[in-house]
């Protein structure tokens, strides 16, 4: 068999193992990390791949006229794994519709079944109840409060409602502690955090007994690079309102509460 059409069919077979992962990981908070091998990529796209191939061969199959009129050729698709075919090459050339329509479906079942299995672990909070679902974006459970959910971790995340930072930083020798409230952050290519964004920052030297002082700037970004020490501080905001008898109006008290 022709190397470039083995090397054509041997794609064809993997991709829907390769979609299904890129689908599965293509969120912010499951931010793949490049892989050093990409042998990896290729092993771990081989079972869903067979998965989902076997799963449109018995669809097809199963039905008494297949689809569009035609079925799965299983013989020549074993001829085809094992490169025995010795030049005919006719079930392909006779059947190009169907086949562009099965490895289209296919494709598109795989993209659809990457979205809703990792949408499902979303929901049902496995990521954050067990190691082997978690996602790769450690950050993300860290700056969200979604760490709190994890196992033998008291408090939950659904209580946390602002996340402070305290940032030791080192700004030309210097350490420099930088506060405020946690809005963003970047990571690199490598899944690495890259950049930490506060609002309604402030700094203070941390080898002095300076006072603190604003930043006049409502957002400031703080690279990862120059970062020696991370503090981060989960709050919960209670709203009661009080009712004044006298003035038939009410008064509304925020109490905002430290999470240990």
């Amino acid at each position: 068999m022709n190397l470039a059409l083995g090397s054509i069919i041997l794609f064809l077979v993997l991709l829907p193992g390769i979609v299904f992962r890129s689908s599965y990981l293509s969120s912010s908070f499951s931010r793949k990390v490049i892989d050093k091998n990409p042998i990896d990529d290729i092993f771990f796209a081989i079972l869903p791949a067979v998965f989902f191939h076997f799963l449109g061969i018995v669809i097809i199959n199963s039905r008494e006229v297949g689809v569009c009129g035609s079925k799965v050729n299983l013989e020549f698709l074993m001829q085809l794994s094992t490169s025995s075919v010795k030049g005919d090459f006719s079930p392909i050339s006779e059947f190009p519709l169907e086949i562009f329509l099965y490895n289209l479906s296919v494709i598109l079942i795989s993209l659809l079944f990457g979205h809703l299995i990792r949408e499902a672990i979303r929901y049902s909070k496995l990521d954050r109840k067990t190691r082997l679902f978690r996602f790769t974006n450690k950050w993300h459970y860290v700056f969200s409060g979604e760490l709190l959910d994890f196992p033998n971790i008291p408090d939950e995340s659904s209580d946390v409602d602002i996340i402070m930072l305290d940032v030791l930083s080192d700004v030309s020798g210097k350490s420099v502690i930088y506060s405020g409230q946690y809005l963003d952050h970047s990571l690199t290519k490598d899944g690495d955090l890259e950049n930490i964004i506060i609002k309604f920052p402030s700094k203070k030297d941390f080898d002095s007994d300076n006072e603190i002082v604003e930043i006049s700037s409502r957002f400031f970004l703080i690279p990862y690079q120059t970062i020696k020490n991370l503090n981060i501080r989960y709050f919960s905001i209670e709203e009661t309102s009080e009712h004044d008898s006298d003035e038939d109006s009410s008064i509304l008290e925020i109490d905002v509460t430290p999470i240990d």
